[in-house]
């Protein structure tokens, strides 16, 4: 029987064929057992073998490359779509990233971190939005309530020196008009002398009047305030300027669509009102158009508003901010001594109200002031009918 492992070799045997051989050697002799096949027959034999062997490595490198393609296709497709929300993410928009199907769970969790990112910078850009806003509005109140200081400062110390120039102007002023009222009861006076105390008369009622406005202005304090109907101040304006507007051919209109009541004094309203359409009458009769003047009243959340509008040709932009400072006024020389609207501005502000001023779409004048409402609790509620008064 044959023994170790036989021992393969090629070579030429004595015919000249060349052929591979076997020995084994037999364990139970001393001889070696040899088997010789032609080298031709062996690789007719293996021929086979070997082609398809190649096809099988050539078939498994093709798999193995289009496996290698589809897999770095889907991992350039995420990779861009990561790439886009990136930079999506860098131009500013923050919106969450659009979802897909992702080939395995690295990139699902890359997906979700980025979606995460954008959320939390989209939530860091509101929050940063809110506090820019919460600090422009700050802002804006700060600049509000220091020219509200700065303008009472101004106010308190203009009323100091007029107060004590209306106290030392009176006076005298009593005097002249005493003695102008005792020479023109003297007999004999000729027309041109009567002529002339008429005139001292008239001007020294007319600084009378500055320096009761001085006066008013300097103190700027209210009387004890009531529940007032703005409807009752209205018509008491209304009454004191129809004769007057029917004469200048100024229509006015009246709108009152609130029946809610404030605290304040009643005159003191009647002034600011009164204020506001004399300044519009004085505006309207210069235009070439038809005069018109709307007095309007409206609830406003929880004040009530009364406007008083005109079509004459508004105010100048230049002129805006120095509406209600005292002295100013845009009316000719004697025609006004501009403190109309500077203690319209103290006694509204006295009641913690607003006052103010605003185009409107006449193209002319609207001058407001608000009044916080009356409690809920208090009769502030009227059946009357809604106030309209036309004059032609």
């Amino acid at each position: 029987m044959a023994g170790a492992a036989p021992v393969v070799s090629q070579r030429e045997g004595l015919d000249g064929v060349a052929r591979v051989y076997g020995d084994v050697a037999v364990r139970r002799g001393a001889w070696t057992l040899r088997a010789g096949i032609p080298t031709a027959v062996v690789l007719v034999r293996l021929f086979p073998l070997w082609r398809r062997n190649v096809a099988l490595l050539a078939s498994a490198f093709v798999v193995l490359a289009l496996l290698c393609m589809v897999i770095a296709w889907q991992t350039a497709l995420n990779l861009n779509r990561l790439r886009s929300a990136a930079q999506r993410i860098a131009d500013g928009d923050l919106s969450p990233p659009r979802g897909g199907a992702t080939p395995n769970l690295e990139f699902a969790q890359l997906q979700e971190a980025f979606s995460t990112m954008a959320d939390h910078l989209r939530d860091a850009r509101d929050a940063l939005d809110r506090q820019m806003e919460q600090e422009r509005k700050m802002n804006e109140a700060l600049q509000s309530l220091r020219r509200q200081v700065v303008r009472q400062e101004r106010l308190a110390a203009v009323g100091l020196f007029v107060s004590g120039v209306a106290h030392e102007m009176n006076n005298p002023l009593q005097a002249i008009l005493g003695t102008a009222e005792l020479l023109e009861r003297q007999p004999g006076v000729g027309p041109e002398t009567l002529e002339a105390i008429q005139f001292i008369k008239t001007q020294s009622g007319r600084a009378r009047e500055i320096i009761r406005n001085l006066s008013r202005f300097s103190s700027q304090q209210s009387s004890t305030p009531a529940l007032i109907d703005l409807r009752d101040v209205i018509a008491e304006v209304v009454q004191l300027r129809k004769r007057e507007l029917d004469l200048a051919v100024i229509a006015l209109d009246v709108q009152a669509t609130s029946c809610r009541k404030v605290y304040a004094n009643f005159t003191e309203l009647e002034q600011v009102t009164l204020n506001f359409v004399m300044n519009a009458q004085q505006s309207v009769e210069g235009s070439r158009s038809r005069g018109r003047i709307l007095i309007r009243l409206l609830d406003s959340g929880k004040r009530v508003r009364l406007e008083v509008l005109d079509n004459g040709p508004g105010v100048k932009a230049e002129d805006e901010p120095k509406l209600f400072q005292p002295f100013f006024t845009t009316k000719p020389v004697g025609q006004g001594t501009g403190l109309g609207l500077s203690v319209s501005y103290g006694i509204i502000e006295s009641y913690g109200g607003a006052i103010g001023y605003h185009g409107n779409e006449w193209g002319g004048a609207t001058f407001f002031f608000e009044l916080p409402a009356g409690e809920a609790g208090d009769d502030t509620s009227d059946d009357r009918p809604v106030v309209l008064h036309g004059s032609l």
